[in-house]
């Protein structure tokens, strides 16, 4: 499975974006400026977060290495907001992006630069397409396209 980040809008400290599954599109997207990945390929796992709780799908920044939450501190009183240990990055839903130095990539629907509204429904989608297709044996890849136009 292919998913396609085409960022459009470029911001101070906000990337603004549309996600394609499949080259279907999905839903938007928003990332913080500073913390972003680079345009480029990455394998996507589902790996158990020690922050959140659940498994969430993680970004592999290389592709022979692991991320590994294992070194992440757990913190309390810990929410989708709050700030990580280390950088992580991975898709999640969020309400914005001020703040994130994680690398994250939230994901719902496009209200202003750098948030977003409906982010848990647009979450969901996205979370089952990528487990299903794990499960199945069949990789996933985060293709970043960057078409930015700094404004």
């Amino acid at each position: 499975m292919i998913i396609k980040i085409i960022r459009h809008c470029r911001k101070a400290e906000t990337i603004d974006g549309r996600l394609y599954i499949e080259g279907i599109p999905i839903c938007d997207c928003a990332e913080n400026a500073l913390s972003a990945l680079k345009a480029g390929e990455y394998l996507v796992v589902t790996q158990k977060c020690r922050q959140l709780h659940r498994n969430m799908p993680v970004v592999r920044l290389h592709k022979d290495v692991l991320p590994c939450c294992a070194l992440c501190k757990k913190m309390k009183f810990v929410n989708i907001n709050t700030k990580r240990p280390r950088k992580c990055p991975m898709l999640k839903p969020g309400n914005g992006v001020y703040h994130r130095d994680d690398g994250s990539i939230i994901v719902g629907e496009f209200i202003a630069p750098g948030c977003l509204k409906n982010t848990k429904e647009k979450f969901d989608i996205i979370y089952e397409r990528i487990r299903k297709n794990l499960e199945r044996g069949n990789p996933v890849t985060l293709c970043i396209i960057d078409e930015t136009q700094v404004s």
